[in-house]
C-alpha cells in the first residue's frame, strides 16, 4: 500500500515535468 502511494507520488511528479505529453500518463493510469 505504501509502495502504491509513492509510485502515484512519482507518477504525478513525472507528469508535471514531462509537461504531461509524454508515455508518463499512460504509466501511471
Amino acid at each position: 500500500m505504501v509502495m502504491e502511494n509513492i509510485y502515484n507520488v512519482m507518477c504525478g511528479i513525472t507528469e508535471l515535468l514531462a509537461g504531461m505529453e509524454s508515455l508518463a500518463v499512460s504509466r501511471c493510469k
